[in-house]
């Protein structure tokens, strides 16, 4: 729950920690309940940037 646009978001609770995993990401936006008809039928674009960045080695 929060702003669509921020930087920075940590993805907790990934499974894919190896090559062979993958993780997807849902993505849900709402309008605020007080919003009224002159959002209907308006649009917008929204693009999805993320960097991955290695963990440091960990022994098992």
């Amino acid at each position: 729950n929060g702003p669509v646009i921020t930087a920075n978001k940590v993805l907790n609770n990934l499974t894919s920690l190896t090559s062979t995993k993958t993780d997807n990401l849902k993505v849900t936006t709402t309008l605020p309940a007080t919003a009224d008809n002159t959002f209907q039928g308006a649009t917008s674009t929204l693009a999805f940037s993320f960097t991955g960045t290695q963990r440091t080695e960990t022994t098992k």
